[in-house]
């Protein structure tokens, strides 16, 4: 099917099969996963966040083949570019959250009893500890929303739609609730 057309298939919905565009992705990620690896390597991302990265990767060769159609040419080279941008996209979003926000209260003020500033702080920490388990999609909202942005920048700043940003953060916050409360 030509992708000038605009009428890419996504699959038939409700009968199990899958948009063939899909299945050329899915071959092209098995691939090249050992590529997808190394370079993730190669960019020194931490243990913890290899996977969110293999997953970004993944996300946008499936964006890219739906947009576009299958890559023609077995070629390693644009699955490094692919995940060099995913890598430098992981780097430049983990040096912004690392930064202290301004929002939260991380110095005790002179005002403050010391027992309620260390309750304030380990709910702070039991709060980034339950964030941090959360699945990838749902802890990139997560994370958005403890830093003040609305649901419409995060649909924007992920490309996705404002709805699936709306159920996504309310999914996420009902996990939160579940891992809080034991």
């Amino acid at each position: 099917m030509d992708s000038s057309t605009g009428n890419l298939l996504r699959g038939a919905p409700l009968t199990g099969r899958p948009c063939p565009v899909d299945q050329h992705a899915l071959e092209y990620l098995k691939l090249y996963a050992g590529a997808i690896r190394y370079c993730i390597n190669a960019h020194h991302v931490p243990d913890h966040a290899r996977a969110d990265v293999h997953q970004d990767v993944s996300v946008r060769v499936i964006r890219r083949f739906r947009k576009f159609g299958p890559v023609t040419g077995a070629s390693s080279s644009w699955i490094y570019r692919v995940t060099r941008c995913a890598c430098i996209s992981f780097w430049r979003d983990h040096r912004k959250g690392s930064e202290p926000s301004d929002k939260l209260d991380l110095v005790a003020a002179e005002t403050t009893p010391a027992d309620e500033w260390l309750d304030r702080q380990d709910a702070h920490q039991r709060l980034h500890l339950a964030v941090a388990t959360l699945p990838p999609m749902s802890k990139e909202i997560m994370r958005r929303v403890l830093l003040g942005q609305s649901l419409v920048e995060i649909a924007h700043a992920l490309e996705i739609e404002h709805g699936t940003a709306k159920v996504a953060a309310h999914r996420a916050r009902l996990l939160l609730r579940k891992r809080l409360i034991r």
